[in-house]
C-alpha cells in the first residue's frame, strides 16, 4: 500500500475537503503505522506552531560584537596578504639578486676596484655631458646668424619643457607601479 498520498494529506497545510478527510480517517482505521504517525503529529503540531511564532532576539550587544569580529577578520586577512605579497616578491626577487650579490662580493672582496669603476664612470659621464655642450655650442653658433634670439629662447623652452614632461611622466610611472597614483 502507498503510504505517501495519506501522509501528504495527513501533513497538508490547508484544511482537507469532506472527501480527502473520509478517505484519511478510512485509512487511518485500518493502518497502524500511519495512526501512530497521526497521534505523534497531533501532540507536536502545537509545539513546532508556538515555537514558530517566537522571534528569537539577539543577545545584548551582538552588532557590537559581530563588528569587532568582522574587523579582527578583515585585519587578519589583510596581514595574511600583505605577508603573502611580500614572500612572492622575494620568492621573484631572489633570481634576480644573485647577480647583484655576486657583484657585491666582488665589490667587498676588493674595495679599491670598486672605486676605481665608479671614479672611471663619473669621468665618462663628465666627459660625455663636456661634448654634449659642445655640440649644443656649435649648434648654437651655427643658428645665431640664422634665427634671431627668441627663436632659440623658444627652442630652449621647447625643450626644457619636454625634458619636465618626460620627468612628470617617469614619476607618474614610478608611483603607478608602486601604486600611489590614481
Amino acid at each position: 500500500m502507498d503510504h505517501r498520498r495519506f501522509e501528504e494529506l495527513l501533513f497538508a497545510e490547508e484544511p482537507l475537503a469532506e472527501a480527502q478527510q473520509a478517505e484519511l480517517e478510512a485509512h487511518l482505521a485500518e493502518c497502524e503505522a500511519c495512526r501512530l504517525l497521526a497521534a505523534a503529529w497531533r501532540d507536536l503540531a502545537p509545539a513546532l506552531a508556538g515555537a514558530a511564532a517566537e522571534v528569537a532576539a539577539p543577545e545584548p550587544g551582538f552588532a557590537a560584537r559581530w563588528q569587532r569580529r568582522l574587523a579582527a577578520e578583515r585585519a587578519r586577512r589583510a596581514r595574511r596578504q600583505a605577508w603573502l605579497a611580500l614572500l612572492l616578491t622575494l620568492g621573484a626577487a631572489l633570481p634576480l639578486a644573485w647577480p647583484l650579490l655576486a657583484a657585491l662580493a666582488l665589490a667587498l672582496a676588493s674595495p679599491g676596484r670598486l672605486l676605481y669603476e665608479s671614479l672611471a664612470r663619473l669621468v665618462v659621464a663628465v666627459a660625455h655631458a663636456q661634448r654634449l655642450w659642445q655640440a649644443l655650442t656649435i649648434v648654437a653658433n651655427g643658428l645665431e646668424g640664422t634665427i634671431g634670439p627668441a627663436l632659440i629662447l623658444a627652442l630652449v623652452t621647447g625643450l626644457a619643457g619636454l625634458a619636465a614632461l618626460w620627468l612628470a611622466w617617469m614619476v607618474r610611472l614610478n608611483l603607478s607601479l608602486r601604486g600611489g597614483a590614481r
